[in-house]
Formats: structure tokens, sequence, C-alpha cells
């Protein structure tokens, strides 16, 4: 735990410049990414190279093209999410992060003081209660008291909230950068790094401990989907779209909008955009908690065709089943999780691909013809 004496010496000013300096990392790597992509990647791609050996080294370039731009994204939320933490808002002297919480306990401290008392370095109120013989001298030890166990309680309620921002910044950092091991971009190519001790053991309790979690809890389509992401075939899979409205009341709402959104269209055949969304946990209920695990969001269209005031359609959805790598900062996985007895690092998970260990897969599905009344 952060205690007063960490806090009310933390170089804020410290962290600031530690954010700037990535921000003159991340302004570097721009412009170095932006002469790659005019001087190697352009070019390529305007077919001044052709055949194969021009269109193998077009997709090459391109991906070392995304490298940078994955890179570039890590920098960029790292010097965004340290600015945050040091002072509440990035670039000002925000009251929520770390140096609000600093300024309150020193201003604390100096309340103590002119009262005669002292800060521990554990955030300890106290002051010389030798008894004395004036009068009123135990009606004052007790104000004393009150007093100091006011200024405790607001310290302690500080150095906690101080710890917690701690406790994230080092569960995120790993988020947002990732480690040496796992260490991805957007370019996700399967298989090309042999499989370390690391990943044969987050492959084993994947296997071992969540997906048998996901079955004892009843997440049935979660436990299908994660073992097919481990048997690493990496085919196509399925969805059952009818289950998936039938299990998720909000997303049936969404579908329903949708449908009628189409019955204000001209006659005649239609296609929606992409939409993107996710179950409701608060809504949803059980199946709610399945999908959730199975997709966390995913995508929706309609394709029909209207008459008058008859719309007839049917639903599609497309996921691509992949796990979060540092540069797209998804939460890691955590073991406050009703199905997860370990802590697991989603950049991790997303480095079995990598290894050939499991992999990524597209997810589609249809639902069957509908026809609704507008």
């Amino acid at each position: 735990m952060v205690d007063f004496r960490q806090l009310s010496e933390l170089d804020v000013a410290g962290l600031e410049t530690f954010a700037e300096h990535w921000a003159l990392v991340h302004q570097k790597l721009h412009r170095i990414r932006d002469a790659y992509e005019s001087a190697v990647v352009t070019p390529l791609e305007d077919g001044e190279w052709a055949g194969k050996g021009g269109e193998a080294a077009t997709k090459y370039c391109a991906r070392i093209r995304w490298d940078f731009d994955a890179v570039d994204a890590e920098v960029k939320a790292l010097r965004k999410y340290i600015d945050v933490e040091a002072d509440g808002s990035e670039g000002t002297a925000g009251l929520k992060g770390l140096e609000g919480h600093q300024r309150a306990v020193l201003d604390l401290q100096r309340q103590a003081h002119e009262q005669g008392m002292t800060v521990t370095a554990a955030g300890k109120v106290t002051w010389d209660d030798t008894p004395g013989v004036s009068p009123g001298y135990f009606d004052a030890l007790g104000e004393q008291a009150d007093l100091a166990g006011g200024l405790e309680k607001q310290i302690q309620a500080h150095l906690k909230q101080a710890t917690e921002i701690d406790e994230e910044l080092a569960r995120n950092l790993k988020v947002v950068f990732g480690t040496q091991d796992n260490f991805e971009t957007e370019d996700r190519r399967y298989g090309v790094l042999p499989p370390t001790e690391h990943d044969r053991r987050v492959w084993n309790q994947l296997h071992n401990v969540v997906l048998l979690g996901l079955v004892k809890q009843g997440n049935d389509h979660a436990a299908w989907l994660l073992q097919h992401y481990l048997d690493g075939d990496g085919k196509t899979v399925e969805a059952p779209v009818q289950d998936m409205l039938d299990d998720l009341p909000s997303f049936q709402e969404q579908v329903d909008k949708s449908v009628a959104d189409a019955g204000k269209g001209p006659d005649g055949p239609f296609t929606t955009g992409w939409t993107t969304t996710a179950p409701d946990l608060a809504r949803d209920g059980k199946g709610g908690q399945d999908w959730y695990y199975s997709f966390n969001h995913f995508q929706y269209r309609l394709v029909g065709e209207k008459h008058g005031d008859q719309v007839d359609y049917h639903v599609e959805i497309q996921k691509r089943y992949d796990w979060g790598i540092p540069s797209e900062h998804r939460r890691d996985l955590e073991k406050d999780s009703p199905v997860l007895d370990v802590d697991f690092e989603q950049a991790d998970i997303a480095h079995l691909n990598t290894t050939g260990k499991a992999r990524d897969f597209d997810v589609i599905g249809s639902s069957g013809q509908k026809t609704a009344t507008v």
C-alpha cells in the first residue's frame, strides 16, 4: 500500500516529464512511418514492382506499416495514460490523479501541524497527550482525539485511492505496452514463432481451468468457441443467430429497432450497415453472460426487402475471434470473474496464435427468414 511518505514525496512532475518524453517518441515514429509509406509502400501499391515478387513485397511492407501504426498506438496510449494518472487530466493540473491526492494529504498534514500533531509514514495522526493539570484538560484531550481522528480518516482515504491508482498502473501498463514476450501488433501472423514453456502453460490453464469453468457454469457457447480457438484449425464457425436473439433480449430489441428503421425506407431490397453491439449483462441474465464470454461484442446487420408495410429480412452476425494485443488496450481477464480461478493477460492468450498453439478464426451466422409488419 502507498504510505504517506511515498505520496507526499512523489515527484509528480517527473511523471509528467516521462509522459512528455513519450509524446516526442510518438512524433518521431509518426514522421518515420510517413516517410516509410511514401518511399516504400505507396510505390509498391502503385505497381512499380509487378509480378508475384511485387505482390509478396507489397504485402510484407504493408505489414511493416501496420507494425509502425501499432507501436505508435501504444506510445500514444502510454503517454496519455501516465499523464492522466499523474494529475487527473491530460496536460493540466487536475485533481483526480496522484497530484490531487498528494496536495490533499499535504494540506491535511499542514492542518495537523497547526494543532501540534504529527502524521506518521503510515498516515496515522499522533500528538503529545502527556497528562496535564490545567482545568478542562480531559475535555481538550477529547477534542484533540476527535480532530486527529477526522484528519486521519481523510488521509487514509486519500492513501487508499492513491494505492488503487498505483495498482491500476501496475496492471494496465502491461495492457498498454505489452511485455517482451507477448508484444503483438495488428499483423497477426499464425505460427511464426516456436511455443515456449510459458505458452504451453497458458494453453493448459485455458483448457483445464477456464474451459472447465465455462462448462461448469453452463456457458456452453463460450466453451465451444474457446475450445475451437485452442484446437487451432482456424476454420470459420457458424454461430446460431436465433439462439442469440432468444438469449439476448437487448439484441432482439436492437434488431426490432433496425427493422422499424428499414420500414421507413422505400420499397425494395435493402442491406443495413454493420452495427456493433454487445450483451447487456444487467438485462440479459444467464444467456447474456454466456454470449459475453463468447464474444464480448459482435456486429450485426439486416438483409431483406420492404413491400409496403411488410419487411422480409434475416439477421446476419460477424465476429473475429481473437484476443487482445497490447496496441488494442483490452482489459486483461481477472480472477474475480465467476469462471476464472487465475489471472490472464489477454496478450499472452493472443500470443498462442503467433506460436501456433491456438488460432484466430472468423465467426459468421444468419437467422432464418423473418417477416415484420411496420
